[in-house]
């Protein structure tokens, strides 16, 4: 897992990628200000003991401040949805939605903002950058947004 810090309004912002596994430590990762918000669409798996260590992190955070969450990748929502005390300890700001085109079966996320909904918002796939083709979400959309009813 890398990890960098960057100073937003009031706070600071953490981006987080790769793998949150074993041995993931989040203890070098410095905070400041009162807003803490975690970017996460690089975050590319998610596996028990990195859920743990994620989770204490997320608690070690709320101490100091309201916790934010951006662009969470497909496998942090995947985590939102298993975890309803995950899913408590963030203010869920916007999620990436997998794409795929069934013409040519390219694959992409797109942003779409979820912040104050409690349920799935309809999403705009963009045409396919490959082909041209309308794309389709991957998965079903109250299945994958189901973290928002929570």
């Amino acid at each position: 897992m890398r990890s960098s810090t960057h100073t937003v309004d009031g706070g600071c912002a953490i981006t987080l990628e790769g793998d949150i596994a074993e041995g993931a430590s989040f203890s070098d990762i410095q905070v400041h200000g009162r807003r803490i918000v975690l970017q996460l669409a690089g975050v590319d798996r998610i596996n028990s003991r990195g859920l743990n260590a994620f989770m204490d992190f997320l608690k070690r955070l709320s101490l100091r401040a309201a916790v934010e969450a951006e662009q969470c990748s497909p496998a942090v929502v995947v985590q939102l949805n298993l975890n309803p005390a995950l899913t408590s300890m963030l203010a869920i700001g916007s999620v990436m939605v997998p794409l795929e085109c069934p013409s040519c079966d390219f694959e992409s996320v797109t942003p779409v903002p979820v912040a104050g909904l409690e349920r799935a918002p309809a999403v705009e796939a963009p045409p396919c950058s490959e082909c041209g083709a309308a794309m389709v979400v991957a998965e079903p959309e109250e299945r994958y947004f189901a973290f928002l009813r929570m």
